[in-house]
């Protein structure tokens, strides 16, 4: 679960520098996990997308977490 949240922290962190964009995450969305390309089309922030798809692995307490990080 550690690892899942660390990978988000960091899709955020390259989103905010402007390395990740939604542009280029639709550009992959062939390769995503199916449950993930169907959110891809009401997200506005690439990094929301995968903050989304990996909460469904979360307890608790990362849930809020990833809650605070989306509002980033």
């Amino acid at each position: 679960m550690v690892s899942k949240f660390e990978s988000d922290i960091q899709s955020k962190k390259y989103e905010m520098n402007g390395e990740f964009t939604i542009e280029n995450a639709k550009k992959d969305i062939e390769n995503y996990p199916e449950k993930l390309k169907s959110q891809l089309t009401n997200i506005t922030k690439a990094s929301d997308g995968w903050l989304a798809y990996d909460s469904q692995f979360y307890d608790e307490m990362f849930k809020k977490i990833s809650e605070e990080l989306k509002r980033l």
